[in-house]
């Protein structure tokens, strides 16, 4: 028997809340399965159309918007850093470099830092952990 539009729209609402509370998708598939009965490739369906929705409600629609997200972002990022950076966890510390790179656009495997002798050049990500230890060393 068909789901009714109501029917559909009350499963989507529920997987989107499941996956705003952070749940995994063999849980969110579990308790679908359970609750509602239904084959695997409907709860596929649910779980789809409920990450459309999710994307489009935040999706930005403006230069404001996406200045206050970013920094937001970075501020967090920023903070990640310093605390990897205080208790010697570089990989930490290399990842949220990397992300703060991705997220101002830098390119996926370079990112542009001030030098002295230069206004920019680029530096490898493999360079990035280098900086972290260097900036380690720094605080001792």
């Amino acid at each position: 028997m068909r789901a009714t539009k109501v029917e559909k729209e009350r499963r989507i609402l529920q997987v989107m809340q499941f996956l705003i509370e952070g749940r995994s998708r063999g849980s969110i598939k579990q308790s679908l399965l359970v609750e509602n009965g239904i084959k695997r490739a409907q709860v596929d369906y649910y779980i789809r159309e409920s990450t459309k929705r999710i994307t489009e409600e935040f999706k930005i629609q403006s230069k404001d918007q996406l200045d206050s997200v970013s920094s937001l972002i970075a501020s967090r990022m920023d903070l990640i850093y310093k605390k990897a950076m205080d208790n010697d966890q570089s990989k930490l510390a290399l990842d949220a470099l990397v992300s703060m790179q991705k997220l101002y656009g830098i390119g996926k495997d370079t990112i542009a830092i001030e030098r002295a002798d230069s206004a920019f050049s680029e530096v490898n990500t493999a360079d990035l952990l280098s900086l972290v230890s260097n900036d380690k060393v720094a605080k001792d």
